[in-house]
């Protein structure tokens, strides 16, 4: 891979040992005059400027500190405004070839490293599944995925555990990385035993480094969380997201990692890939999509969920499946609906209607005519939330509330979860004489 340089050299340079150099001479362009803050601001962070770029001159300019503050210094006594960038490289070339080379062999042997690495994890990525919009993905989809994987993803690792410079990867290696260990978190039709130990210790050991080196996770960086949802999303869009299994697998496993505040900086990156997993048949993935939006309620601000509709948004995915029968389904929606109440009616004692119960008339009636024992039980298990969620308001729903707890109080499968329900109800102040009177009436 050829290396082109953001900091150019003097035209015309005569490098005393060309070959050391990775750059034709026609690759250089004029000389670029960098003012004395900015140098010094490249200089000490490591390479890395306003402008965020990271080359080999940077990473050389960060690395040698007796000679940046050496130049640093030459220039400020010449009383020079700015610094002739190219020129510092000269010297800074020079300097390195007359001491044979060491510490610039080394950058290079590291950018190397680094290349070599990345390869190999892009090899450990799972490939599309071309049968994925026509029917439920199986085990035979990926056999021969599986049956490289495992040398695959050891070759990866033997790179990583033997590389010298594990802790400062660069982005794409890290957002890489962070992707296959994403794929391969759980058992799956693609993975195998020894894929997902192999990954989980990869992980292991980079998290590891990186929460020594910068003293917080990985999930805790919005900036490589970022770089790996856009290397996942053109495999989640509403036309791919059914032929790439494992990159929902990766985005859910991702997003459950982070949290509160973090999560919140990353929300335009998130939210959209939840969307569109939901809004689907399967009840896999809609459960995925669920449970992805669920832990999006719980760790983003209601402020910034109102930015530009975003919590309307979710209201209305979840509306779509009101009406589900499947267990999984009503399972996963429920809990939504609570969370959502909850930031929205937070100390709330207002008794007028509101958006979520339309939701609380439906939930209720689902409730009422549903015959399944287990779909009737994930209902009781959810409503005591739902009610001190509610607030006071919940008085709205007094009759329907009777009818249906008085049912499910008197089936012994669903008894405990209807009298936690009740109890429930006589938290709520405006709600202790009604409590008293539909105790007595039962």
């Amino acid at each position: 891979m050829t290396l082109l340089p953001c900091c150019t050299m003097e035209e015309g340079l005569n490098y005393p040992e060309p070959s050391l150099w990775p750059y034709a001479e026609e690759d250089l362009e004029e000389p670029k005059v960098m003012s004395l803050e900015r140098f010094i601001q490249n200089f000490s962070s490591g390479g890395k400027g306003e402008d965020k770029k990271d080359c080999l001159e940077c990473r050389l300019v960060g690395g040698l500190g007796c000679i940046g503050i050496g130049c640093y210094i030459a220039a400020q006594a010449r009383g020079t405004k700015g610094v002739n960038y190219g020129g510092l490289m000269c010297l800074i070339t020079r300097l390195v070839t007359s001491s044979k080379s060491s510490v610039f062999l080394s950058t290079r042997g590291i950018i190397m490293e680094q290349d070599t690495l990345l390869e190999a994890l892009k090899q450990c990525l799972v490939p599309p599944c071309v049968h994925g919009n026509d029917r439920p993905i199986t085990d035979s989809d990926f056999e021969d995925y599986k049956s490289v994987i495992d040398d695959q993803i050891a070759l990866a690792s033997k790179e990583f555990l033997s590389s010298t410079s594990t802790i400062h990867l660069r982005d794409d290696v890290i957002s890489t990385l962070v992707v296959v260990c994403g794929q391969h978190s759980t058992q799956s039709p693609w993975t195998t035993d020894v894929s997902v130990a192999l990954c989980q210790e990869i992980f292991d050991s980079f998290a590891s480094g990186f929460y020594e080196q910068n003293e917080r996770t990985v999930f805790q960086e919005p900036k490589f969380m970022k770089k790996s949802l856009i290397l996942l999303r053109p495999h989640l869009l509403s036309t791919t997201f059914k032929c790439n299994p494992a990159a929902v697998i990766a985005y859910s496993w991702i997003l459950k990692k982070m949290q509160s505040p973090f999560l919140g900086e990353c929300l335009s990156d998130l939210l959209p890939s939840a969307l569109i997993i939901s809004d689907d048949f399967e009840p896999q993935n809609i459960k995925i999509g669920f449970d992805c939006l669920h832990h999006i309620i719980e760790n983003v601000a209601l402020e910034r969920l109102k930015y530009f509709g975003q919590d309307e948004v979710i209201v209305d995915a979840l509306k779509k499946s009101l009406y589900q029968t499947d267990p999984e389904i009503v399972a996963s929606q429920l809990p939504c609906y609570v969370a959502l109440m909850r930031k929205y009616l937070q100390h709330s004692t207002s008794l007028k209607a509101n958006q979520f119960d339309d939701v609380i008339k439906t939930v209720l009636f689902n409730m009422y005519v549903e015959n399944k024992y287990q779909i009737r039980r994930i209902y009781a298990t959810n409503i005591p939330a739902m009610i001190e969620a509610r607030g006071p308001g919940v008085i709205r729903h007094l009759s329907m509330l009777f009818k249906v707890l008085s049912e499910y109080a008197l089936e012994p499968t669903t008894t405990v979860e209807a009298l936690k329900a009740l109890g429930q109800m006589n938290k709520v102040p405006k709600f202790k004489t009604f409590y008293f009177l539909f105790h007595n009436f039962i």
